[in-house]
């Protein structure tokens, strides 16, 4: 009985916000789930922006969450987090990856230009740029970049 009720009340929290396994779109005014959604399991798309996205992100041109951000987030052009970022396997932009909140790396994080941590950053493995690293970064392991 004590599963049910935690198992209904679990479903009536998801069901009152806007959650999904799959997020898509191309961009913000036209993606599902909306912009004040969250993604559990997998988020691709041109310029989409969520809540939360814990799994798998790969975009286009920019991914952004405002809460949080777990698991691989991969762009062709940029990711930006507001919330936490953790990022477990890679993180990787062709142009920039920019984290205003704590961030933790558990593998590499990798840009074509720019990594930019406003808040603090810990790197367990690689942190590597093509131009450079800013921010307060704590890296255990091996940092890359011209400046």
């Amino acid at each position: 009985m004590k599963n049910i009720v935690i198992l209904t009340l679990l479903f009536i929290s998801l069901s009152s916000t806007s959650a999904s396994i799959i997020g898509i779109g191309v961009t913000p005014l036209e993606q599902m789930p909306d912009t004040e959604g969250s993604v559990y399991g997998f988020r691709f798309g041109g310029w989409i922006a969520h809540e939360t996205v814990y799994g798998l992100d790969f975009t286009i041109f920019a991914g952004h969450t405002r809460k949080a951000f777990a698991g691989t987030q991969i762009s062709i052009g940029a990711n930006h987090n507001v919330g936490t970022t953790t990022a477990i396997g890679t993180q990787f932009a062709g142009l920039l990856n920019w984290n205003q909140g704590k961030t933790r790396v558990y593998g590499a994080q990798l840009s074509g230009f720019f990594n930019v941590n406003s808040g603090p950053a810990f790197i367990y493995g690689l942190q590597a740029s093509l131009i450079g690293n800013f921010g307060k970064n704590y890296v255990k392991g091996l940092q890359i970049g011209f400046y």
